[in-house]
This record gives C-alpha cells, structure tokens and sequence, in this order.
C-alpha cells in the first residue's frame, strides 16, 4: 500500500495542467501569408501536419508527467511494510515509555523533544488504541491499568527528572507485568540504550520512536572538591567544566556564594569536545558551623548541569583532650601552639587522667592526645577505635619507659611493632612539605638547615605501606606518621619530649598540632546524586523513641528516612525516590540541626551520546523491534523507517521524461 509522509504536497498537482493552457493558446497564433500559386505549400503542409500532431501530443504529455512526478517526490511517496496492518492487533494491553530525562529539554525544528514524544504518544494512541488497557512508564515513575482518558491525562503532566532509567530495568518491568507491547517515544541516549546489557527477547514486539535534537551543545558542571580536606574556613575549590560542544567556549564565568552571598567568580575557557580543571579560592567567616556552598554558571538550554552544591561542617571551635598518667606534662607545648588570643577563644583544651576516662565522652573532642601512658584499662583501645571511627584525629606521643603498654597500643592501632628503644642521635633528613601538615608553613629544607637533632627514637622492624610517613630520619626511621583509620586519622611522634625539647619547642611541632587541631575532621563528601541509593553515618545521642528527620531547606518538607542506630552513631539509609530534587538538606534529632547534607543531579545526561537508527536496526536479532519516524506523525498515521521510499524512483521517472523530450526535439524532424 503507497502513502505520502507529506501529502500536504499534492495539493500542487492542478499545476500539472499548465503545458496544456499552453498548448491550447499556441494553438490559436496562425498567421496568413498569400502567396500567386500555393498549391505545393498546400501539399507540403498536407503532408507534415499529422506528424506534427503527435510530436505536439507527445512534448504535451511529458511536460505534464514531469510536473506530475515532481510535485510525487515533494510528497514523498511510500510503501508500507508488509507487517503494517497486523501490528497492533494482537491483544489489548500496551504499554508506553515516555523518556522524561534532562537530555529531553534539547530542540529541534518542531519543539523540546519531550513535548515531540507526548504529542506523538497522544496521537497514536487516541488513532489506534481505543479500548486497550495502558501502562505508561517514565523515568520518574510507573502508571498501571490507565484507559485512555487517564492515559491523556497522565502525558500531558510529564515533567522532567533526574532519575536514570534504561533500557534493561524496562525489559526487567515488562517481564514481571507481561506486557509484550511497548512503544517506545525517547531521543535513545546512550545511558538508556546500552547494547551490553540488552536482554534477548522474542516475545515482546518494541515499537521504537526515536526523537533527536538539532544541536547537543552544553556546558557542564562536572565536579568539585577542595584543595585540603579539612574542615578549614579557608579553603580552594577546585571544578571541572566539560565543553559538549563543537565550538570553543571563551571566558565562561563561574561564580561560587557561600552561605547564600557571592564570594567569588571566576572567568574559565574550555576547547571544543574538551574539558578543564580550574580552582577558585574562598574564605568564610561566618557564625554558623555548617558551609553551603553553591558553584553556578548560565548555559542554555540545558541547565540541569548548570549548579553544583556542596556542604561541610566548619570548626570554629577546637576541642582538644589529653589523657595521661602525669597531668599537665605535655599541656605547656600545646598552650604554646595556640598562644595567640584568637586561637585562645577558640581552643578548649581538657587534660585528664587515664582513669578519668568514664567521665567524659570521646566523640565531644576534635583531637584526641595520648600522652605518655603507662597502663590503660582493657577497653581503652576499644574506645579509641571508636573515636577514630567517628573521624576524630588522635595523637600518640608514647612513654618511652613503658615500652610494652606503648608497643601493644600501636600495634592494635597500626599493626606496626616497636622492636627497641635506640638512644642515638638522630638527623631529621626529611619532612614532606607537601603534606596537608606542612604545606605552606615550611620551606623545602637542605642539608644547611638548622633541624632539631633527636636522641632517643623506637626502631619500627615493621614499617606499615598503611601508613604516611611525613617526618623521617637519614636513617629512614619514622618521626612523624599518619594513619587514616575509619573515618579518623592516628598520629604516631617517634620522639620523647622530655629528652627532646628542642624538637617539642621547635616549629615541626608546633605547626604540626595545630594544623592537625584546626584542621579537625578530614571532609568525606562534599555532596551525593538526587535519585541514587546512598547511606551515611551520624553522631546523634536519642532516646529510643526518637527519629532523625531529613528535611528539604528549601521547601521545609519533612521526611523520616530509614536509620540504623548502633550506640551513639545512626546509619542513614536513602532509596531511590527519597531525594528527587537538588539542594540542601538538614538532618534534624528533635529541634536540632545534626548534620547538613548537599544533592545533585548525576551528570550521567550531560554527555549527549545517542544510539542513531542503524545502531538500533543491528539490534533485530537480539529484539522483535519495529522503528519509526517521529517526525511525520500526524493523525496517527505512523511512518516505519523500514518503508520503502519511491522518492529516489520518482526523481529517476522525471530525470528520464526529460531526456525524452530532449530527444524528441532534436532527432523527431529527421
């Protein structure tokens, strides 16, 4: 069966009776001329005027078959495929896919590509599908047993989401409910259609309606994260633009506000098809403990990927506890390390003794310091363990005449063994000035460098790969080690300082404490995705009867997400569907906030990769699948891509009905 894709062309075809209005006007210009005798003139004419006739009728008919022809490939003519007319009879249950993604929001000549594929979802369905029973899937969510009033309903309030959603979880709901129609209306990006997890089936018939933009340009946010992990006021942001687009992208700024006022903006330029890496210093200085920061840049008209939020805690006060079994000895060095007034107001530093260990509790104190500690009860270490894992950082300064007590704790803690007590003299040879500790703060020294000279050390026989060592000896022997335990960090000094206290009183030291002190906990994520399974842990002391409440700054909606409470600490467990927009959101125990968490949509759309028709027909040995031009429906008459199209013969007739008359004008006299 032939059809036009556009047969608004036909309209055209009076047209065709234009070389016949001229051929009846040409018919009556005569012209006498008399002549004395005409009789040859009168047989030649007898002669000649049947075969002019012919060749009259015979230009006439090809000027109007060329017009014709013509006006039939403007019109574009097809053959349906031959499975057209049984394609939708089969039973009465269909089931709809309506890409809502972000990549739907990009444009071609006929609108967004989201508006494309309800327009056309509606017009089939109201043309084909009458009384059938409908399911509509989307990436938001799935619509079941709708008749066609609540199916209308339903696509004309699709919005977009930022929920990813492939092909294989549609293959997976068909196969549960099963449905074994499908029409598919989605641009088939590359994240929804991959080829490597496409599931063989033959029973189930996928009608596809590929919809593409015109243009994939878009400027992307990618990522972000701070120069120092620490929880510092003063910080560098670094980020990441990617540039999908063909054209350069020149002087793009990106602006960062803090806390809901601008601190920064930056100008960045990123290559076609490239990417770029920048950094953008900020301070804070402000009263709240918890940072939001937004990073923005304007590109149209795809936006979702335009804004990256991002949260942590600030430490603006400084807890500092030091346990011990002789008070007081190492609390002088450390008053000197935070000597300055403001340093002063902001630093609180408790000093105990071992066996006042109940009475406080751990988790309330940014750095713990273990100071020389001859004997501790036997659920010592376990308590330390635990204060680790709650990102506390803890300071082992060892007691050097208790070799076994600071053996079996290091060990516990690092797994590394202390083998013997040296009391030689030690050169520091030396200190990673790249580390968080010292970057900044020192120089790079040389051997001309004044460095403390150390006299008595704790030979390591096993040297942990675990472990960072950041101050070291000519020997190679560790002064200063970090271990990232859990979520905290453990600090070994390989020093005594009562037989030392050039090194105690020196710089290395001093800076040392304090940065590990300020710096307080190390950052684990600045941000998670919307619509992603995610879990974290907070510090929350509830009643039993009390629940942690996740809710949204933006709109004050309140939720009660699943928790997990293990002894002080509470596991947050979030589904799918629990964070659907971007933005902040407060973890609240009673009235107080806890915790401040930032969300943002995946990046995964923001790469426009599309599965092009041959990739999808290459797939029909995998699939039952029929593919279709979304451009052309109107009414509901559906257009395969696999019908065949007699454009190409159209122009073919027309090329060789010129010809024609080209011949007949030039040989049809001889």
């Amino acid at each position: 069966m032939i059809y036009f894709a556009h047969s608004s062309a036909l309209w055209f075809l009076p047209l065709s009776i234009l070389p016949i209005l001229i051929h009846l006007i040409n018919l009556h210009r005569h012209k006498k001329i008399y002549f004395s005798n005409v009789a040859l003139i009168k047989q030649i004419e007898k002669e000649t005027r049947n075969i002019r006739k012919i060749k009259d009728w015979l230009l006439l008919t090809i000027r109007t078959l060329v017009i014709i022809f013509i006006i039939l490939a403007f019109a574009t003519p097809k053959i349906k495929h031959t499975k057209q007319e049984k394609k939708f009879a089969t039973n009465n249950t269909v089931a709809i896919y309506i890409d809502n993604s972000f990549s739907m929001s990009l444009q071609n000549s006929n609108g967004t590509l989201l508006e494309i594929a309800t327009n056309n979802a509606l017009k089939i369905v109201s043309e084909l599908f009458q009384n059938y029973n409908f399911h509509l899937i989307t990436n938001s969510g799935y619509y079941e047993n709708l008749n066609l009033k609540e199916l209308t309903q339903k696509l004309t309030n699709i919005h977009y989401s930022g929920e990813i959603f492939t092909f294989k979880e549609l293959q997976n709901y068909l196969s549960q409910k099963q449905i074994h129609k499908v029409l598919i209306f989605s641009d088939l990006q590359a994240s929804f259609l991959s080829t490597n997890f496409l599931q063989k089936d033959s029973t189930t018939s996928y009608y596809f309606f590929p919809v593409y933009p015109s243009t994939t340009a878009n400027l992307s946010l990618d990522t972000c994260f701070l120069e120092n992990p620490n929880n510092l006021p003063q910080n560098k942001l670094i980020f990441t633009i990617t540039n999908y687009s063909r054209h350069d992208a020149a002087s793009v700024p990106v602006t960062l506000n803090i806390n809901g006022k601008m601190k920064n903006i930056t100008n960045v330029s990123v290559e076609a098809n490239d990417r770029t890496t920048d950094t953008i210093p900020f301070s804070y200085s402000g009263t709240s403990r918890f940072l939001k920061g937004t990073l923005s840049i304007n590109d149209y008209p795809t936006t979702f990927d335009n804004k990256l939020y991002f949260t942590y805690q600030v430490a603006n006060e400084h807890k500092i506890l030091i346990i011990s079994n002789n008070n007081k000895n190492i609390f002088p060095y450390f008053q000197s390390a935070f000597s300055n007034i403001d340093d002063k107001n902001k630093t609180k530093i408790q000093v105990i003794n071992i066996n006042q260990i109940g009475t406080v509790n751990l988790k309330d104190f940014d750095v713990i310091v273990l100071d020389k500690i001859e004997e501790y009860p036997s659920e010592f270490e376990d308590k330390i363990l635990e204060t680790l894992k709650n990102g506390t950082s803890v300071i082992f300064l060892p007691d050097f005449s208790k070799t076994t007590t600071s053996a079996n704790l290091l060990k516990t803690i690092t797994g590394q063994k202390i083998s013997k007590i040296d009391t030689g003299n030690f050169y520091i040879n030396k200190i990673e000035t790249n580390n968080p500790l010292y970057k900044n703060a020192i120089l790079n020294t040389t051997k001309n460098t004044e460095l403390p000279i150390l006299k008595k050390l704790f030979i390591i026989s096993n040297i942990s790969s675990k472990g960072n060592t950041i101050i070291s000896t000519e020997d190679g022997y560790p002064v200063l080690q970090n271990f990232t335990i859990s979520n905290g960090h453990f600090y070994f000094f390989n020093f005594d300082y009562s037989v030392n206290k050039d090194f105690a009183t020196s710089p290395l030291f001093f800076v040392a404490i304090y940065r590990i002190t300020t710096s307080g906990h190390f950052i684990d994520n600045l941000y998670y995705y919307c619509n992603s399974p995610t879990s974290f842990v907070v510090s929350a002391n509830l009643d039993n009867d009390k629940m942690l409440k996740l809710v949204n700054t933006t709109n004050n909606a309140e939720k009660i997400p699943y928790q997990l409470r293990t002894g002080e600490t509470t596991k947050i467990v979030l589904n799918k569907e629990d964070i659907a927009s971007p933005g902040f959101y407060k973890i609240i125990a009673d009235t107080a906030t806890i915790s401040l968490l930032a969300f943002n949509y995946n990046r995964v759309e923001n790469n426009f990769k599309y599965t092009t028709v041959k990739q999808l027909k290459s797939l029909s040995n995998k699939i039952n699948l029929n593919i279709y031009n979304s451009e052309t429906i109107k009414n509901g008459n559906i257009e395969e891509i696999n019908d065949k199209d007699l454009t190409f013969w159209m122009i073919i007739i027309v090329l060789i009905l010129l010809t024609t008359e080209t011949l007949l004008l030039k040989f049809y006299k001889k």
